[in-house]
C-alpha cells in the first residue's frame, strides 16, 4: 500500500508519522478514524486499501516527494492539513514552492469534512491522476485558492466553503465550562 499518513488529529494513533505497509495497517486506521470521529477521510483510505490512489499527508515542514509522487503507479491524492490550529496559509509550508507546480485538481476544504467531499477528491484523482487536498479555515480559504491561481498549469479547483460563512464554528460560551 502506498500511503504515507500524519495522524496528529487521531488521539487512537499516537506517533507523530507512521507507514501503512499493510491490509491490516489499513484497518486499524480506519478503525481509529471511525472512533475517533474522522469519518470524512474514511473514503481515501478506502481508495487506498483498494489501490485506486496513493495518499501522502504532508506535515508542514516536509518538502513534497515530487520523484517519488510521480513515479507512483497510481493516481495520487496529497492532502495538507492547515486547520490544526496553526493555520498559517500557504505561508507556512515548506511544499507550497513545488507543489503548486504537481495539480491537476484542487479541493481548498474550508468546511466541517462529509465523506462525499473526499469522495469527490478520489474521484478528481482518478480522473486527473493528481488531486491536492488543502483542509484549512474559512479565514485561510482565499489565500490558498489565490497561491493556487498562480499555478501555471491552472487545476481544476473545487472550493468547499461553509453554509454559515464561518469554519471551524467556535464553540458557544454557555457549552464553554
Amino acid at each position: 500500500m502506498q500511503v504515507s499518513f500524519v495522524a496528529a488529529d487521531l488521539a487512537a494513533l499516537m506517533s507523530d508519522t507512521f507507514s501503512v505497509t499493510s491490509r491490516d495497517d489499513m484497518v486499524r486506521v480506519i478503525a481509529a478514524c471511525q472512533a475517533a470521529g474522522v469519518t470524512w477521510r474514511i473514503p481515501l483510505l478506502r481508495a487506498v486499501m483498494q489501490k485506486r490512489i496513493a495518499l501522502v499527508e504532508l506535515r508542514r515542514e516536509t518538502p513534497a516527494p515530487i520523484r517519488d509522487m510521480e513515479r507512483m503507479n497510481r493516481p495520487v491524492v496529497v492532502l495538507l492539513g492547515d486547520d490544526d490550529g496553526m493555520v498559517t496559509g500557504p505561508a507556512g509550508w515548506a511544499s507550497v514552492g513545488r507543489l503548486q507546480y504537481w495539480p491537476r485538481a484542487v479541493m481548498i476544504h474550508a468546511a466541517g469534512g462529509t465523506a462525499e467531499h473526499y469522495q469527490d477528491a478520489v474521484a478528481a484523482a482518478e480522473v486527473t491522476g493528481r488531486c491536492l487536498i488543502v483542509e484549512t479555515t474559512s479565514g485561510k480559504a482565499e489565500s490558498w485558492a489565490a497561491w493556487i491561481k498562480k499555478a501555471p498549469q491552472r487545476p481544476h479547483v473545487l472550493m468547499v466553503l461553509p453554509r454559515n460563512g464561518l469554519h471551524p464554528v467556535a464553540p458557544s460560551r454557555e457549552g464553554v465550562q
